[in-house]
């Protein structure tokens, strides 16, 4: 071999080594730039937006995997207005390897702390050989709701129960089921004019993987004791009315055609029982004066205290008294 040919081969031999070199070096340096791509900020962004109320953003980052109706509590009115939101107290990868990673995050919401670890996958390549993270899975807390409706209830109509002012959308059966983003919520309801939803507390605590219960009643409403109250009092009007005061629902007392006066002393001021079927007054009184025996003579006025019960019918969505009775105490 010529003096020559062995340069050129120490030449090229030089050239293999140096490319042999360069290329483990940059295979080092992308697996150094892919480990310090973190598969825990792929989670961080999504838990940034729920602290900040961007409930529509975190939706269009990770898809919550529900229906346009399921989903109408994600939404950026509902979130943003929550009492408290979750708090974020750290985020670590705690395994990733081929198939994906594994990131778990510690939170706070109120008094609760708690921890969920998230399923983390790789992504699309960047550039070509970079590493990308991508969660896919969103972090999501339900809400049941039981509605307890006394029979012989009204119609409720546009009865609503609330939770951060949106509609939780109950059912006939009283009963409902919503997804929501963890927070506190305020629950608010609303119901006819008869008629009032009583909520077994002001805030509800949706957590992660936990049904947080909603439990409410519907009750009569003051509207509805003033309905009735006012017809009370007709009929013991109309009790202390001649002619009418023989009527068979008024009281014995007042039966009696010889009367000098009739009146009522003392008049029912609520009920000791109301419900949407029947009712029972608190105590109402009664005084009738006899006709005198002799010129110049006055008898005594005489009392009696009584309670009036009766029935409840609806019609055309208001309340009738029906089928009335005084007791007599």
């Amino acid at each position: 071999m010529t003096r020559r040919s062995k340069t050129a081969l120490i030449v090229v031999l030089a050239l293999i080594g140096l490319l042999a070199l360069v290329g483990g070096g940059g295979a080092l340096v992308l697996s150094t730039m892919n480990q310090s791509r973190d598969p825990a900020a792929a989670v961080e962004e999504y838990l940034f937006h729920l602290e900040q109320g961007e409930a529509e953003r975190a939706s269009r980052l990770v898809d919550p995997g529900l229906s346009k109706t399921e989903r109408a509590l994600l939404a950026d009115d509902v979130l943003g207005g929550a009492i408290e939101r979750i708090e974020v107290e750290s985020v670590e990868t705690v395994s990733r390897d081929g198939d994906g990673a594994r990131v778990r995050a510690s939170m706070r919401l109120g008094d609760e702390r708690f921890e969920h670890t998230f399923d983390v996958e790789h992504g699309p390549k960047e550039l070509l050989f970079l590493d990308t993270w991508v969660l896919e899975e969103p972090l999501l807390a339900e809400v049941g709701v039981e509605l307890a409706v006394p029979s012989g209830s009204p119609d409720l109509g546009a009865a609503t129960i609330a939770l951060g002012g949106a509609d939780l959308g109950v059912s006939e059966t009283g009963a409902a089921t919503a997804h929501v983003y963890p927070g506190v919520y305020e629950v608010s309801a609303e119901a006819g004019e008869y008629a009032q939803i009583v909520v077994d507390g002001e805030t509800v605590t949706a957590l992660p993987e936990e049904t947080a219960r909603v439990e409410a009643t519907v009750e009569p409403s003051a509207a509805l004791g003033e309905a009735i109250l006012t017809q009370v009092q007709d009929l013991a009007d109309r009790c202390v009315t001649v002619i009418t005061n023989m009527e068979p629902e008024c009281p014995s007392l007042v039966q009696n055609t010889r009367l000098d006066e009739m009146t009522v002393t003392h008049r029912a001021a609520g009920f000791e029982h109301l419900d949407f079927t029947r009712f029972s007054t608190e105590e109402m009184e009664f005084g009738v004066r006899d006709v005198p025996s002799g010129s110049g003579s006055s008898a005594e006025l005489r009392t009696r205290s009584y309670s009036l019960e009766g029935w409840i019918e609806w019609e055309d969505g208001e309340p009738r008294m029906v089928d009335p009775w005084f007791s007599g105490r």
